[in-house]
């Protein structure tokens, strides 16, 4: 979920970063993904919107000239 305060936008509820292995052991499971913590602005998250928010410009873009070249 995005949010925005004093004009700085933050990305909510984003999978803490979860390992495997390590000590107390990570297993990898369904259960242990859903059950992890939950941060703001982990990196992991923010690098993921970043490319879907990059994407969906590229699209509009690429729409947009070939709407002008017809």
């Amino acid at each position: 979920m995005i949010s925005v305060e004093d004009g700085v936008v933050h990305l909510n509820n984003v999978c803490r970063s979860a390992g495997l292995g390590g000590e107390p052991y990570r297993s990898g499971s369904y259960e242990y993904y859903v059950t992890t913590d939950r941060v703001r602005d982990d990196a992991h998250g923010i690098g993921a919107f970043l490319l879907a928010a990059s994407e969906m410009l590229n699209t509009e873009q690429s729409r947009d000239s070939s709407l002008r070249s017809e």
